[in-house]
């Protein structure tokens, strides 16, 4: 071997997630601008070595610093979908060269690519021209959360094991909403690494000010003995446009973390008391008004309600009497006859068709039409006492329901064609 041919240096960045989080982090004013297009290009034509030299020797880059900057250029690029979270940097001299692992030959790829753009464009269609920014942002998040749930096996961390395999790491989610972002609404956005959570999410540009947006931990599932449950139609917000202050200060607070690229701090704080932080349900846009459903404190039951995000105003619609029991306790280890204890929280979700609104009760599935304000009862239950979880349209018809005796047990699925 040449001895001008020196040691390779592997980047195994535990980029795989919960993502370990990937590669450590270099100076927060490094560009990847430059450098993330130049890999892209490479890849794109499956290049099985990508020479980066000029970029390296501009920016003084060691070795073990053009290593750790390819890792954080991957994760500028949602495009990388088709390479491994494993590259390799080389040096020669003076020149230096990356090496990806491809996962997709290029006929792959780009079919691939075409699925993902397909269905990219699909989603971005539900999006209407009455809607601000900050709906086409609420749209896209609720969407993935609805159609991907998080993978606990920590294989799938790409854009598209979100969009198309429907299950990903934070890093999945991460890359899918930048890239929808970016490229189909004209919205800025780019990812945020934190090594000491190992986690990933990502951080939006509204007017002049940026704002965090952690999709991953608002698809909220739920974790019990070891089992894991996607929790069908339930919709966290409270990691939806928040300021540093808020990242810091949420039920799961964020730490440690850092941007991929130059950007100023989140110091605006206008959306950190916004209605949605208390929202579970999904957000059903229709124009300028977006429909949910609240837990109502003074009583075991839930409000649908609207509101108008142009004059920033909410009114309640409907209250709707329902709770959903629990049946053991966190433990397990004893288990409560039904009707004894509920829950202090809904499971309630929302889902529109030809102007309607359709949502769950514990036991049934109701109907409410905003124009003659009446609620129909379309279907109840006949499970003994087990419980209504959660309900999302699969198709123009089809409406699919989750049941379960409480959170802690399994999900099952019955699918209701609405005539």
């Amino acid at each position: 071997m040449k001895k001008s041919f020196r040691t390779l240096i592997s980047l195994i960045a535990a980029l795989v997630l919960l993502l370990s989080c990937l590669t450590a982090a270099a100076s927060a004013d490094a560009v990847t601008d430059e450098l993330a297009p130049v890999l892209i290009e490479g890849a794109f034509r499956h290049e099985s070595s990508i020479e980066v030299s000029d970029i390296v020797r501009q920016n003084g880059w060691s070795l073990d610093e053009a290593t750790r900057m390819m890792g954080r250029a991957y994760l500028a690029a949602p495009e990388l979908f088709f390479v491994s979270n494993s590259i390799t940097v080389n040096s020669i001299g003076r020149d230096f060269f990356v090496k990806f692992d491809y996962t997709m030959t290029p006929e792959e790829q780009r079919a691939a690519k075409k699925k993902i753009d397909a269905l990219c464009e699909k989603i971005v269609s539900g999006i209407t021209p009455e809607m601000n920014d900050v709906q086409k942002l609420l749209y896209v998040h609720d969407w993935l959360i609805l159609n991907c749930k998080y993978d606990y096996g920590k294989t799938n961390y790409d854009m598209y094991d979100c969009l198309i395999t429907r299950s990903t790491v934070c890093q999945g989610y991460s890359l899918a909403y930048m890239y929808i972002l970016n490229n189909y609404l004209n919205i800025d956005c780019t990812i945020v690494i934190s090594d000491y959570m190992g986690h990933a999410w990502n951080y939006v540009k509204l007017g002049n000010n940026w704002y965090h947006v952690d999709i991953t931990k608002d698809d909220a599932a739920t974790v019990y003995k070891n089992n894991s449950y996607d929790n069908l139609g339930y919709v966290s917000h409270e990691n939806f446009l928040m300021s540093d202050e808020l990242c810091r200060n949420t039920t799961m607070p964020h730490r440690n973390w850092e941007i991929v690229g130059s950007y100023p701090a989140a110091k605006d704080k206008t959306y950190d008391n916004a209605f949605w932080h208390e929202v579970t349900s999904p957000i059903i846009l229709d124009g300028r008004i977006g429909y949910y459903a609240v837990k109502n404190d003074s009583e075991a039951a839930a409000d649908i309600c609207s509101y108008n995000f142009r004059t920033d105003t909410a009114k309640p619609l409907i209250r709707i009497r329902t709770k959903w029991y629990s049946r053991r306790n966190t433990n397990g280890t004893e288990t409560y006859p039904y009707g004894k204890y509920f829950y202090n929280q809904i499971w309630m979700s929302l889902g529109v068709r030809n102007g309607k609104l359709y949502f769950n009760t514990s036991k049934n599935i109701y109907s409410y039409d905003p124009a003659t304000k009446k609620t129909k009862k379309l279907y109840t239950l006949s499970k003994g006492d087990q419980q209504i979880f959660g309900c999302m349209f699969t198709s123009s018809d089809m409406l699919r329901l989750a049941y379960r005796y409480d959170v802690t047990y399994p999900e099952s699925y019955i699918s209701l064609r609405l005539r």
